[in-house]
């Protein structure tokens, strides 16, 4: 009888195991790096520098699905002054994307085109504040005003190539298309005025990765 038990548990230790190992190798990371600029010339330009983190589940021979995340560096135009003359600067700040991630590999030959598209959102918060004399002429004197710049929608398809290495992982290249919205707040404090705002951006990207 012990002898029956201890067979039992070596062989459900190596069905385990097998399965366990099945499953490790049908899990992989996927590291981007991107440079990206606007499309259109209207506007705030909020291309520029991002990389990515994408843990990916093996779907069959070709397919792959993950959840990833990752920070965009960019800068952003902020008006800081309306008295007198109009202030600008440019802002450098952080967005934190989330988003799930597809892929789709076509084997040819010793390379291996594919598409891949991440859909999710950008998060980002910004406050900041300025002043205007000229938007409410009906007022006398300054009006102080509280801004906040949000993230919003993502969506970004892409195409490229992966070229294996010799241990059976991957370097990529990928030409993307990137969907950003952002939306706005602001408010008037002293003519107790709220706006709101929204855009969307068209950037093309860059991207060079890894995957492992």
């Amino acid at each position: 009888m012990k002898k029956n038990i201890f067979s039992i548990m070596i062989l459900f230790t190596l069905v385990f195991s097998k399965t366990f190992s099945q499953e490790v190798n049908k899990i992989g990371v996927h590291l981007e790096l991107e440079y990206s600029t606007e499309i259109t010339k209207k506007g705030d330009n909020v291309g520029g520098f991002s990389f990515f983190v994408t843990p990916s589940y093996k779907i069959g021979e070709n397919a792959t699905v993950g959840i990833g995340t990752g920070a965009k560096l960019f800068k952003s135009l902020e008006l800081i002054n309306d008295v007198g003359s109009i202030e600008y600067r440019d802002k450098k700040l952080v967005s934190i994307p989330l988003y799930v991630n597809t892929m789709y590999k076509f084997k040819v030959n010793k390379t291996t085109p594919f598409v891949e598209c991440k859909l999710g959102y950008s998060f980002l918060n910004r406050d900041y504040s300025w002043k205007s004399s000229r938007l409410f002429p009906e007022h006398q004197g300054v009006v102080d005003v509280q801004s906040n710049l949000k993230g919003g929608f993502l969506f970004s398809p892409s195409i490229g190539v992966l070229l294996p290495t010799n241990n059976r992982q991957y370097f990529s290249v990928s030409l993307a298309y990137c969907l950003e919205r952002f939306s706005g707040k602001a408010n008037f404090i002293q003519v107790n005025k709220v706006v709101k705002s929204s855009a969307s951006h068209h950037l093309a990207a860059l991207r060079v990765g890894y995957i492992f």
